[in-house]
């Protein structure tokens, strides 16, 4: 493998170790189904989530992925250092024009 190649799950240790580092990167390279794929986050910015435990603000990311119609957004807390404190994954409705 690539150096700076990571697998499906390391890659979200890294991500939070970097936005704990203010260094955001967004784009990474990851192993994953006997094949390098790029993966690429968007910084949304910080917001405040209700959770039953606490209130954090946090940092919004969402993982874009291309020729998909899957979108992941984390939410990870700056209070909890930056442990991802929501996630939610939406899929995409596409509509036909007719």
């Amino acid at each position: 493998m690539q150096a700076n190649t990571y697998d499906p799950l390391l890659v979200f240790e890294i991500l939070r170790l970097n936005l704990s580092s203010k260094n955001f990167d967004t784009s990474y390279q990851v192993y994953d189904d006997a094949k390098i794929k790029d993966y690429l986050f968007v910084n949304e910015g910080t917001e405040v989530i209700s959770t039953n435990v606490s209130e954090p603000e946090c940092v919004k990311v969402t993982r874009v992925r291309k020729n998909s119609t899957r979108k992941t957004t984390f939410w990870f807390s700056e209070k909890y250092n930056f442990v991802p404190v929501k996630v939610l994954q939406k899929k995409m409705v596409m509509k036909s024009l007719q």
